[in-house]
């Protein structure tokens, strides 16, 4: 059995609790040591199903190097645009840091799919013929991916997403529940509940929702990211 720690107390780390009680009911494969949260008022909380919040980030130093893997649990409107370097930071203050990969048992996946680490995919989500998963994505219940479909690292793909034919969805976007992906989208890109992408979406947008569907573009991510943090 692999140790297994969540950095960020959120709704996606409740997901990830269950979906570990489910892989483990057919055999021991993960046992969670605990969460990792930089909320000084969360320290030391009950989480979920006897889980723990048991320190910051910081935390992450004294667990490293033994067989513990790391799974980055938080992403948000607010913050998706934020786990690229929150990673990389990881990596270079704790060198050979290990990242799990959790896919729930309900969950179908081509033999011929790619998954890349620190992945979490939760239960009846598709994952079609030679679909490709970068590292850190999120995919949540219900969606499907069909074939030859490339998201790129860092993505997060809320309930009920349809991205079809061989689309190429760029690093680190963040699409709503109920989307409907059929054109590439760019980087840094967030694709708001209920979209249809049917035109290519260039980097740094933000694609509202029915009825107009209209895109807010930026200069650059920095601007995006100042605008969700308000949001």
């Amino acid at each position: 059995m692999k140790n297994l720690i969540l950095i960020g107390a959120s709704g996606i780390a409740l997901e990830i609790i269950d979906a570990v009680e489910a892989i483990n009911a057919f055999g021991p494969a993960w046992n969670i040591i605990g969460i990792l949260d930089d909320d000084p008022a969360r320290q030391g909380e009950l989480f979920y199903r006897g889980i723990e919040i048991i320190g910051s980030s910081q935390e992450a130093g004294r667990h490293n190097g033994t067989d513990t893997y790391f799974l980055i649990s938080f992403c948000s409107v607010r913050n998706f645009m934020l786990r690229p370097a929150y990673a990389e930071r990881l990596v270079q203050t704790y060198p050979g840091i290990r990242f799990a990969t959790v896919i729930h048992p309900l969950a179908w996946i081509s033999p011929t799919a790619r998954i890349g680490s620190g992945v979490f995919l939760a239960p009846h989500i598709v994952v079609d013929a030679h679909a490709c998963i970068g590292n850190h994505c999120i995919g949540l219940f219900g969606s499907v991916i069909s074939r030859r479909v490339t998201i790129g690292d860092f993505g997060f793909v809320s309930a009920g997403v349809n991205i079809m034919g061989s689309v190429q969805v760029g690093v680190c976007c963040f699409l709503g529940v109920r989307t409907t992906i059929i054109c590439d989208v760019g980087k840094h890109v967030l694709v708001n509940a209920g979209a249809l992408v049917s035109r290519l979406v260039p980097d740094h947008a933000i694609v509202q929702s029915p009825p107009c569907g209209d895109l807010t573009c930026f200069e650059n991510p920095a601007k995006m990211q100042r605008l969700l943090g308000r949001l």
